[in-house]
């Protein structure tokens, strides 16, 4: 009897290790056909929708053909669905039957209603704000919302004009979303900025200027120029640094507005803006002058209790966390063999809060991507896209992506054969690409709601191509192209690993800390799997020495 109960234990540990430890992005690429009828989208019967087309999509049994509504519809090889129905005014029923298995699914369209726009509405009092967030959205008009100009940080102060439904029309004509701005309960004076220090290193220029409060303030760059526009009442104080020349430049349409023109020795790929003790600081950044010297900043989006995007599969396959994550780790890897600093915000499957994703740009990386897979609306046709896509928001960003993505599409064997990449960049709005300080971009590996798409994906081999091809554009990007040949003939860095991020946020104004760089990405799962196999040995050995007690305390 005691041997058999020592036996369950083991069993037991063991199993239970194995489990902890293979807990991985790699161990979760994977998907084994059950014979099931799965419908994933749409998530609910009885849907409602004004739209007159909806997608459908699924996984099937593929020993058995699939009917919808009679017609048989083509699936990949594991089974996956996507169909493009038109809808009537009222009930839409669609009967999917795959086998012995079938399914209904009821969509009720009904007429759209009358939508009245909202009007704006302009103060006739003076009303100031203030920036709640750091890298708040900043737009040149209302109905433009891809045309981001630059993002503002925590503590910007400017006059409200008006408001439009969730947004306020600021002194300059933006327009900032209300919730990013709270109102101040005080009337601020007219700004003034004075003085000006210069502080340069090989890699970037900074400026500090003292200021009565910290002014609204647009940057543009250009070459080896930069235009500096602040919303002040009076001019700055002239510098004279050895590392930029100076050009005044008047502003006809702001009386208060002061810009000024700096032309650098060479390009700068970036700039951070930083409120403090009554002072501002606009720090230029240039590109490192070598791979040792780069820092990359990596996101796997999503993560822990939010998956994502769902393939056709939903929850019975991998879901788009699960992809994020092997592509960012992948991804790492091939940058830490180069030798170049990477920090990956998550390595295991938790969620990490967007504020505190983007709390990670004040450590000023030298690049930044976000790793993302696609979806579409339901009302959008699933099969019409499909391949990697790379999103910018800021015209800094625009040539960085427009470069990688045709790298990344060429590498991978990307789906439109014609090679035409023109359209794999495009600018739109996002958080992860608001950062200022040098190229940032989010990257769409694929559509999970094309089949064709997630059956490529679910190819370990092909996840391994997409994060050593984004590697290989990051080194495109960090070099100008210099050492991209030899990304594959590097020499091995040094024994020494890159300092890992640890982030514990502790309040509003928590700040990310480095730990150790002893710790290898395997470290808390090593240790876990030791502290199971330490308590196996206590529970064995309390097994072995529990029945003599026993017996010897009757």
């Amino acid at each position: 009897m005691k041997k058999f109960f020592l036996l369950i234990i083991l069993i037991f540990s063991l199993n239970f290790a194995a489990s902890a430890s293979s807990d991985t992005a790699r161990s979760r690429i994977f998907y084994e056909n059950s014979g099931l009828l799965i419908i994933t989208h749409p998530q609910e019967n009885n849907r409602t929708t004004i739209s007159s087309h909806m997608s459908f999509l699924g996984a099937s049994d593929p020993a058995f053909p699939l009917y919808i509504n009679g017609a048989e519809v083509a699936v990949t090889a594991n089974g996956f669905f996507t169909y493009y129905a038109g809808l009537e005014l009222g009930d839409n029923e669609f009967v999917f039957i795959n086998g012995e298995s079938s399914q209904s699914i009821v969509v009720t369209r009904q007429t759209a209603g009358t939508w009245t726009p909202p009007e704006t509405i302009y103060f006739t009092v003076e009303i100031y704000g203030s920036t709640e967030y750091d890298n708040i959205s900043r737009f040149a008009n209302l109905d433009d919302d891809l045309n981001a100009l630059t993002p503002l940080v925590r503590g910007t102060t400017f006059r409200i004009l008006a408001e439009h439904d969730d947004m306020y029309i600021i002194e300059d004509g933006t327009a900032v979303f209300k919730d990013s701005v709270y109102q101040l309960d005080y009337l601020i004076p007219p700004i003034t900025v004075s003085g000006g220090e210069v502080a340069a290193s090989a890699n970037d220029v900074s400026i500090t200027f003292n200021v009565t409060d910290y002014p609204l303030y647009e940057i543009e760059l250009n070459d080896n120029k930069a235009l500096l526009t602040l919303f002040a009442a009076n001019d700055l104080t002239d510098l004279q640094p050895d590392e930029i020349y100076i050009t005044d430049i008047s502003s006809a349409e702001h009386e208060t507005a002061i810009a000024r023109e700096f032309e650098f020795t060479r390009p700068p790929v970036g700039y951070t803006v930083d409120f403090s003790g009554g002072t501002m600081t606009v720090k230029f950044r240039f590109a490192p002058t070598s791979l040792s010297e780069a820092f990359v900043l990596l996101d796997a989006g999503h993560g822990g209790p939010d998956p994502g995007a769902l393939g056709p599969p939903g929850e019975f396959g991998p879901m788009e966390k699960d992809f994020n994550l092997y592509v960012a780790e992948v991804t790492r890897d091939e940058l830490r063999r180069l030798g170049i600093e990477v920090i990956l915000i998550r390595d295991t499957d938790e969620f990490v809060q967007i504020r505190e994703r983007t709390e990670y740009f004040s450590l000023e990386p030298d690049i930044s991507v976000c790793i993302h897979a696609n979806s579409m609306p339901l009302s959008a046709d699933f099969s019409r896209e499909s391949g990697p896509l790379m999103f910018f928001t800021l015209d800094i960003s625009e040539q960085a992506a427009d470069e990688m993505i045709t790298l990344i599409a060429s590498e991978i064997s990307a789906y439109d054969e014609s090679g035409d990449t023109s359209s794999l960049s495009r600018r739109q709005n996002f958080a992860m690409s608001r950062y200022t300080g040098g190229p940032s971009m989010l990257f769409e590996m694929g559509f999970l709601c094309n089949p064709e798409d997630y059956e490529a994906m679910l190819d370990t081999d092909y996840l391994d191509r997409t994060g050593a091809a984004l590697a290989k554009a990051i080194v495109m990007q960090l070099t100008e192209g210099d050492e991209l040949s030899t990304i594959d003939d590097e020499p091995e860095p040094a024994e020494t690993e890159p300092a890992e991020i640890i982030y514990e946020p502790d309040g509003e104004d928590a700040q990310p800390v480095f730990g150790s760089a002893a710790y290898s990405d395997d470290v808390d799962s090593a240790l876990a799997l030791y502290i199971i196999l330490i308590s196996s040995v206590f529970f064995c050995g309390s097994a072995l020495y529990l029945p003599s007690l026993i017996k010897r305390r009757k």
